[in-house]
């Protein structure tokens, strides 16, 4: 899927969170991998993930069950569908490109990567 205005930060989570409902297994946006800790801004004024700025147009690829992603209802994105996001109507169509078989590889090259960054988590301090 494409879109060729420019979104807003939360427009983007949405979009991302549609996919996830539509059970999308890896979900990619103008090649960042989006995962369910990636940080979605906007940074000086641009849209980033996780610090990488991203441009219109965004290039959306997902892998998943391509029955799921055609036949869902879900709140986003299925088949062939207009709505609107924001002041701008989408119309998305989602094509599948094929299979995806996974067989060993000795020379893996991984592309799409996202950092491993340590849990922060609240801690109690008695005044």
């Amino acid at each position: 899927m494409t879109i060729a205005f420019t979104l807003r930060d939360y427009e983007l989570e949405d979009i991302a969170n549609a996919f996830r409902e539509l059970g999308v297994e890896a979900l990619a946006v103008n090649g960042h991998r989006i995962v369910a800790r990636t940080v979605i801004q906007k940074n000086g004024g641009r849209l980033s993930l996780d610090g990488a700025f991203v441009n219109a147009p965004y290039v959306f690829d997902a892998i998943g069950d391509p029955a799921a992603l055609y036949g869902s209802s879900a709140s986003g994105v299925s088949g062939e569908q207009a709505g609107p996001v924001g002041a701008e109507t989408i119309a998305a169509t989602l094509r599948s490109r094929g299979n995806v078989s996974l067989t060993p590889e000795p020379d893996l090259h991984i592309n799409a990567v996202v950092p491993v960054h340590p849990q922060v988590y609240a801690s109690y301090s008695p005044h």
